[in-house]
């Protein structure tokens, strides 16, 4: 059993299931999930977790993203982008600048709702769901959208013509970049929809480093083949959360911790990131590992009035009970 992360090029025209169930059937393993999907007509960077990795995706959905995108003008759909059914067309023919400037008045954090087509419950359903229901409340807009912060920043025009708009940007968790090119439109007054949307990337992991789908089979082939433990293609657990305090313990304090209990020794030496968590008010994350192999034990936190806390257990260290 591999456990780390994938990194995936995802086509168009698929879902990030699809991914999911070809990489479990490529891997001979049920073990595999996602740091956050793709809808079918984007295309891009999907993270895949493998093994024990499937612990961590909390942690890697919070991370920002980053896109490119084409937005057309002159066009609404209910869904916002152009899978959806058209609400409204006209031909359009923008002045470019005024295009540009508008672009980069979208930059910055903006209170808006979500798309009617997205995972978020209201009284207790998924909007899509109710929308590919045919809901009417929600097809007719009558329905209250859940208002969000939405974060963008970085954006890069790259190509604008009067009807359209390519461009890069970056943005934080829970931020619609379908919504993005909506407001886009609508500040234009002409409406504006989603025509094309690649990920990126999905710090700290860029899609330079992903795999298609082809690869992917070829990788699991050799790893079979040869009986390897680890490839190149993928991050072993202990690689990941790059950015967390780290350390390592042995023998008897790794088999208290892989019990769920926090050893002395560990106690002590977080002492600075208890005091950080005290004076900041944040949890401060930790990362555990092996002293003797370098794998990932566990995750902790420090908390601001709760000391450390054991927040995941991985188990793939062996640790004789009698240490």
């Amino acid at each position: 059993m591999y456990h780390g992360l994938l990194l995936i090029d995802k086509p168009t025209g698929v879902t990030s299931h699809d991914v999911v169930n070809h990489v479990r059937k490529a891997f001979g393993t049920r073990e595999v999930g996602h740091a956050g999907t793709l809808d079918p007509m984007a295309s891009g960077l999907l993270v895949l977790l493998l093994g024990e990795a499937t612990k961590i995706s909390d942690y890697i959905l919070n991370e920002d993203k980053s896109y490119q995108l084409r937005v057309r003008f002159g066009v609404r759909t209910d869904t916002l982008d152009m899978t959806g059914q058209i609400l409204n067309h006209e031909d359009v023919h923008l002045p470019i600048e005024s295009i540009r400037s508008v672009a980069q008045t979208l930059v910055g954090s903006f209170m808006w709702p979500v798309p009617a087509y997205s995972a978020v419950k209201v009284n207790g359903q998924k909007l899509y769901q109710a929308a590919r229901a045919q809901n009417p409340a929600v097809v007719a807009g009558n329905i209250e959208l859940p208002v969000k912060e939405m974060n963008f920043w970085g954006l890069n025009v790259s190509e604008v013509t009067s009807q359209a708009i390519e461009a890069h940007i970056y943005c934080s968790k829970g931020s619609y970049i379908r919504r993005w090119a909506s407001e886009l439109g609508e500040k234009l007054g002409c409406g504006g929809t989603l025509e094309a949307l690649r990920r990126t990337g999905c710090e700290p992991y860029r899609l330079s480093d992903a795999l298609s789908l082809e690869a992917v089979d070829e990788v699991a082939e050799t790893l079979r083949a040869e009986k390897m433990t680890g490839h190149p293609g993928i991050i072993p657990l202990r690689e990941t959360l790059r950015d967390w305090r780290t350390v390592s313990v042995r023998g008897r304090d790794q088999m208290l911790l892989l019990n769920g209990q926090i050893p002395m020794e560990i106690d002590r030496r977080l002492l600075p990131e208890k005091k950080q968590a005290i004076q900041s008010g944040n949890p401060v994350p930790i990362k555990v590992l092996s002293g003797e192999r370098g794998e990932m034990l566990a995750l902790l936190e420090a908390h601001p009035n709760r000391g450390l806390k054991i927040c995941r257990i991985f188990k793939l260290v062996d640790v004789p009970q009698n240490q």
